[in-house]
């Protein structure tokens, strides 16, 4: 049976763990030395798009509270966003509804500019 099996493209959430660790100023060894890996392989992880354990795949996500229901239900559709745009979603799911509304209003304001400049 030659059945092709779809391989994940780690790098997104590599890019989301980097954008996250650089986001609280933290250095690779700095989180290295607190998960308890090596910075190259981090790098790699970052950087490659390399897949870590499960275990470690865990340990990054929570640490940094990183939601990765989009990652893996977006993958294979046609709409993907930026890494910048992840990193944005990430750092939207911080904020609170009051927050939200005025991003909105900004968001809504730099539509409505894209639209007038085309």
């Amino acid at each position: 049976m030659n059945k092709s099996k779809k391989k994940f493209d780690f790098a997104p959430i590599g890019k989301a763990i980097k954008n996250a660790r650089v986001s609280k100023g933290m250095t690779r060894e700095q989180l290295c030395n607190i998960i308890d890996i090596d910075p190259r392989y981090l790098a790699h992880l970052e950087n490659d798009g390399r897949c870590p354990s499960m275990d470690l795949f865990y340990r990054l996500v929570t640490y940094f509270n990183i939601s990765v229901d989009y990652f893996f239900l977006q993958q294979g559709q046609k709409t993907e966003c930026t890494t910048e745009q992840q990193a944005l979603i990430h750092d939207v799911m911080k904020l609170d509804t009051d927050m939200v509304h005025c991003l909105q209003g900004v968001a809504n304001a730099l539509l409505q500019y894209k639209q007038k400049k085309q």
